[in-house]
């Protein structure tokens, strides 16, 4: 059994508004609760299982899901976050079956980006994609009916992430609608780390794309790192660039930043932003 709680008070204001205070879930990263287990069956080999479930502190509400990659559920306690089936060896690598992450997610986590997928400097804010055309993407973070399956450790620093989902449609010409091809390939060792990854979802309405390349490099205190991304969503699309950095100031704080400006293309957003944020405490 595993878990992790994060609730902090927010304050926001907007020119000609007034200030809202909040009391706010996964500010600085995500609250979770789960359970997991492996079984050794010897020879190298591996079984197990995972089950996470997304908690907001503040409501006591749970997350989202999608059966299909095409709706979402929401309400009760689901297992959104990852529920898997796995089994893995040290010699070819880890198959999943289940709900997971799909495999362009993983530059924008805290890996590539300062902040991750949470609090104000959130990478979702510039790096998810916009609705359009009819078609509400729903597999920029995770996808269902998904077997996944990732490369070894000790391949002289490279790895990488493969996956199909399938969007279990019936027959007619949605037949398709919700399925996922991706694939992630990159290379790190002590002080670098780069990839590049892309994942492609098909919807009648018009197909989704997210393809991003990210790297990061640790000098001394602090770990640069940049990161460009695009969401395709049939005929429009946003494009993200960050500049950023995680400096350790102290061994359980660091200073984030991150600059990003964004373009779009038949989409009515064109936004520049600059986020900073004071130290904050990592969990450990």
């Amino acid at each position: 059994v595993f878990g992790l709680l994060d609730i902090g008070v927010q304050a926001l204001k907007a020119s000609g508004t007034d200030t809202r205070y909040l009391v706010n879930s996964d500010g600085n990263t995500s609250s979770r609760f789960g359970v997991r287990g492996t079984e050794d069956l010897g020879g190298g080999l591996k079984v197990g299982f995972w089950l996470e479930s997304a908690v907001s502190v503040d409501d006591g509400t749970s997350g989202a899901t999608s059966t299909n990659n095409k709706d979402s559920v929401s309400g009760g306690l689901t297992w959104g976050r990852r529920a898997t089936v796995q089994i893995s060896s040290a010699d070819w690598g880890e198959l999943r079956l289940g709900r997971d992450y799909v495999p362009s997610f993983g530059n924008l986590t805290t890996s590539m980006h300062p902040f991750g997928t949470n609090g104000v400097g959130s990478s979702g804010i510039m790096y998810y994609p916009v609705p359009a055309n009819g078609t509400t993407a729903r597999t920029n973070v995770r996808a269902s009916n998904s077997i996944g399956y990732f490369t070894p450790s000790g391949l002289n620093g490279f790895y990488g992430h493969a996956m199909l989902a399938l969007g279990e449609q019936g027959a007619g010409p949605t037949r398709k609608d919700g399925q996922l091809t991706g694939v992630r390939i990159g290379w790190r060792n002590e002080t670098f780390n780069g990839s590049a990854a892309i994942s492609k979802t098909r919807y009648a309405t018009g197909d989704y794309t997210q393809s991003n390349v990210g790297m990061s490099y640790q000098w001394g205190p602090a770990r640069l790192m940049a990161l460009w991304g695009r969401n395709e969503v049939g005929i429009t699309s946003t494009t993200a660039t960050m500049l950023g950095t995680q400096w350790q100031v102290w061994p359980q704080g660091e200073l984030r930043f991150a600059y990003t400006w964004l373009k779009a293309k038949n989409v009515a957003i064109m936004v520049a932003v600059v986020l900073v944020m004071p130290t904050s405490l990592r969990p450990h």
